[in-house]
């Protein structure tokens, strides 16, 4: 080992899945300082990012008795999946957090980093790869002081999103309220580990999507309150955090979806919107020019003769398969061991710590 050059050392360990770099760091002093450098670790996840054997998805779900009750465990699946041939291998994993008391699912993920919610407004980032965690701090929402309006009133959307500029993860989260229309947004920066509230965009809103980050940026799907109501994409830059108005086709506005999906092309990274109505006019929507609101291109999809009103299976699969590789909707079901399956996401093996922010020192780096 010794004639091995110390660039050839790098180079090899980079290529290591998580779980083996872990052993390794007790081979020695050496090995460990240099698995735990956070140069090695952009360089083993630069690499990762590129390895679609890397890429893994991450299954939540209940056990399920005869009864048909569930019981208060949920269980956790990590799934490498080879994208050309199918599931490679399911395995069961250690969840965050022991207990959760009443609910959990996934807000999103974004690269390395999962984001959960659970019991309500409990959140926190979850790197499964080694098995690390942290739990966001609570922010109060800002809007209920000046509208007097009680909890139950509001509607809470979360999304989780990545700032390549400033290389940040970051959780935003949109309250809005039913009877005025009102709404704030707050985003939560990993680096800093604080919450801000940012300026929103001036419009009144009717009724609110859950959100999707596409191309740096979160995205709504929003009905205004006005005379005429009108679908538009509520976007915020996560690098700016500025927010804006997209226009969508007048599609969406003649035909008035019953229900849609916004989701990603995961090949060029460019957002697409599925309208879904109940007559014969399923269409797949996409946007050539995110900063052009008005260069879209629409893809019209058949409908199902045997259920009105829904697009047909065999579309679902494709979709799934083309625009949806990381974020997978389809209920997954074990019938051997009675466990239903629902929500999934995709993360990708990486180093990352989640250590505990120092706010003065990462004030200071960001500033300079």
């Amino acid at each position: 080992m010794s004639a091995l050059t110390e660039d050839l050392v790098v180079d090899v360990l980079s290529r290591l899945p998580v779980v083996t770099l872990l052993r390794f760091r007790c081979v020695s002093k050496s090995w460990q300082a240099l698995i735990d450098s956070s140069y090695f670790i952009k360089l083993h996840l630069n690499k990762s990012l590129k390895d679609i054997k890397s890429h893994k998805i991450i299954a939540i779900g209940r056990y399920y008795n005869e009864n048909n009750v569930d019981h208060s465990d949920f269980i956790f699946y990590a799934i490498n999946f080879d994208f050309g041939f199918g599931v490679a291998e399911v395995k069961e994993i250690k969840p965050p957090v022991q207990e959760f008391s009443d609910s959990v699912s996934f807000i999103g993920s974004c690269r390395f980093l999962i984001c959960l919610r659970y019991s309500d407004e409990n959140i926190l980032l979850w790197n499964p790869s080694i098995r690390k965690h942290r739990i966001i701090p609570y922010t109060r929402v800002e809007i209920e002081d000046l509208l007097g309006r009680k909890y139950t009133q509001y509607r809470f959307g979360f999304g989780f999103g990545y700032d390549n500029v400033m290389d940040d993860h970051k959780v935003v989260r949109l309250v809005f309220d039913r009877h005025s229309g009102d709404y704030e947004v707050q985003v939560y920066s990993l680096k800093l580990d604080t919450w801000k509230k940012i300026e929103k965009f001036p419009i009144c809103i009717y009724w609110v999507s859950k959100p999707n980050f596409v191309n740096g940026s979160m995205n709504w799907l929003v009905l205004e309150r006005k005379p005429n109501p009108t679908f538009s994409l509520l976007v915020l830059c996560l690098r700016t955090e500025v927010c804006r108005l997209v226009s969508l086709p007048e599609w969406f506005n003649e035909y008035r979806p019953i229900n849609w999906d916004y989701c990603f092309n995961c090949l060029d990274w460019t957002p697409w919107v599925v309208g879904h109505c109940s007559t014969p006019c399923h269409a797949l929507w996409k946007i050539m020019d995110y900063e052009n609101s008005d260069f879209w291109t629409k893809l019209r999809l058949p409908h199902s003769d045997s259920d009105e009103g829904m697009v047909s299976s065999e579309i679902y699969q494709h979709l799934n398969w083309i625009i949806a590789k990381d974020s997978l909707q389809e209920i997954l079901c074990s019938e051997s061991i009675e466990i239903c399956c629902w929500g999934t996401c995709c993360w990708v093996d990486s180093l990352f710590q989640l250590k505990k922010c120092n706010h003065a020192s990462k004030i200071r780096e960001l500033v300079m």
